[in-house]
């Protein structure tokens, strides 16, 4: 379909009267009339049909002649053009038929004008336009689509095999080769989206052009969208993000993924310090739980002073012996007893035990009955936190862990030009050194080997990039730097087919790229070579002193 430029989205496609329906949905009697007039007009679109009758050229694409009259009254009229085979005419006003419940019109793609878009109508001849017309423009009608990856392979969404049989993560000649098929996660969800379909549409396998790869050197995944625009494909297969550059040359189907871009850090060194060894005894409580215990154990100091059946005796040999028998020598000795209490509990409390009188008042016995209570429960907790403390090491606090951080020291960060636009205006203080080689994460990969960056950052982990983090003791944060859709760039007029099926797969038999991702790693049985996770590191570190 040649898509005109439609200026107003009104019509009057002539003056003609009615000649079929009685609502305001009407029929013109001179077809196209006044709006093929103006074109016949500027000289270069006027042309005689073969019956000798004046005509114009109703499309850019300069093929075909038709009569003013074109669409006028009910017939078939040409079906190269608006219409089709069936009994169909151009309406004479929009507004008209779209009041009418029970009228349909489609506005003209074919015909353009400077001022007037056309608008045309099955159901004004009297026929039934609805069940038939809604499937065919929610499917494709058997289309086959010309579909390609970009030229840089990403196991497991999509790649080839080398001759020996083996996974390839670069693409070389035989990308260009159409015989060698494509594999993957998002190669077998087109497949399982076209069975679905019922033959609703093919697929053929290409591959995209050398041309684009030079108009987009840095980003293999902006270039095959370029294809897309050129027209050389029908549709890109591959975790291609959603990015404002690219949604300028070319439509999405429906989101098929998100792709988080998370922080990429050397491998934190543990802290072995004596501060840090000695400050584990007290981590299993927070600050204010061990407040708590010195209040209690004051309290306590204190009541047992006070119920202390010797205190009276105490005080009388303070005041006798001292030449001052003022409250400066009560005091004096009030404080004495209640140091020596406080100790005295302290003890008791950090050898978890109590001081048992059998011949200390019922006061004291319940005094310390509960401060016993009281100290079962701390130290059970204690105890049982204790452990999990002392297996667990902490990292060093070299190199930046978070996004923020690394913005706050100026680290520099490497990162692709593909979603440039995005991460500048999320980050527009971050240190990006930007990699325009081409190579996806490998380009990345080779920028931090030459020291040109200090962090990293990347969405998607595939085994190969896991490895590759691997054999540089490198890891992955959960430090989010943005969030990018992921979706497939297609032809225009595949973006509503190929979305519908989408849909239908994921709604009635759960197909979705998240689902066969997680399939492929279920049986393939494939490992990285290390944890490249920082938090499961830690976990994992942890539980291995715990064993």
């Amino acid at each position: 379909m040649v898509e005109g430029v439609r200026r107003r989205r009104i019509l009057s496609a002539g003056n003609g009267t009615a000649t079929t329906t009685t609502s305001g949905c009407r029929c013109s009697e001179d077809g196209a009339g006044e709006a093929f007039s103006s074109l016949a007009s500027s000289g270069d679109r006027s042309c005689q049909t073969q019956s000798g009758l004046d005509g114009v050229i109703p499309s850019s694409s300069k093929v075909g002649c038709v009569p003013l009259t074109y669409g006028r009254g009910c017939a078939p009229h040409d079906a190269f053009y608006d219409g089709g085979s069936r009994p169909w005419c151009y309406v004479t006003s929009r507004d008209g038929c779209t009041a009418d419940e029970g009228q349909r019109i489609y506005a003209s793609y074919f015909f353009e004008s400077a001022e007037d878009t056309l608008y045309y109508s099955y159901t004004a001849c009297g026929g039934e336009d609805w069940t038939d017309r809604l499937e065919r423009e929610k499917t494709l009608g058997g289309a086959t689509v010309l579909a390609a990856t970009p030229q840089a392979y990403f196991p497991p969404y999509h790649y080839k095999r080398g001759p020996d049989g083996g996974v390839l993560s670069a693409a070389g000649d035989e990308y260009w080769n159409t015989s060698v098929p494509y594999e993957g996660v998002m190669v077998d969800y087109l497949r399982e989206l076209q069975d679905l379909s019922g033959g609703d549409f093919e697929v053929e396998w290409t591959h995209g052009s050398r041309a684009s790869k030079r108009v987009h050197p840095s980003s293999a995944y902006t270039a095959s969208v370029q294809d897309i625009a050129d027209g050389t494909v029908d549709l890109a297969v591959g975790p291609i993000w959603i990015t404002a550059e690219r949604l300028q040359l070319a439509q999405y189907t429906m989101i098929v993924d998100y792709s988080r871009t998370v922080l990429i850090i050397p491998r934190p060194g543990v802290n072995t310090s004596l501060s840090q060894q000695v400050s584990k005894v007290l981590e299993p409580f927070a600050p204010s739980v061990w407040l708590l215990m010195v209040l209690v154990i004051l309290i306590t100091a204190i009541l047992s002073v006070w119920f202390s059946p010797n205190r009276k005796s105490i005080l009388a040999k303070a005041e006798k012996s001292s030449t001052n028998r003022s409250r400066y020598a009560r005091m004096k000795a009030y404080s004495r007893l209640g140091i020596d209490e406080f100790l005295s509990k302290g003890t008791f409390f950090f050898s978890a035990g109590v001081e048992q009188d059998p011949s200390s008042s019922l006061p004291v016995k319940l005094l310390m009955f509960g401060f016993a209570f009281f100290i079962c429960i701390l130290i059970s907790a204690y105890v049982a936190n204790l452990a999990a403390f002392l297996t667990r090491n902490k990292a060093s606090d070299s190199g930046p862990k978070t996004i923020e951080e690394a913005i706050k020291g100026n680290y520099k960060i490497c990162a692709l030009t593909g979603n440039r636009g995005e991460l500048e205006v999320a980050w527009p203080a971050a240190n990006f050194i930007w990699n325009e080689s081409g190579k996806s994460y490998v380009g990345l990969v080779e920028d931090y080997d030459n020291g040109l960056c200090d962090v990293l950052i990347y969405g998607f982990a595939n085994i190969d990039l896991m490895n590759m983090l691997c054999e540089r003791d490198l890891v992955f944060t959960d430090s989010l730097v943005i969030e990018n859709s992921v979706a497939f760039p297609v032809k225009t007029e595949y973006q509503a087919g190929l979305s519908y099926w989408m849909y239908q797969a994921e709604k009635t038999k759960g197909i979705t790229v998240e689902s066969l991702k997680k399939e492929y790693d279920r049986t393939s049985q494939v490992q990285p070579d290390c944890v490249v996770n920082l938090s499961q590191a830690a976990v994992e570190e942890s539980d291995e002193f715990a064993q």
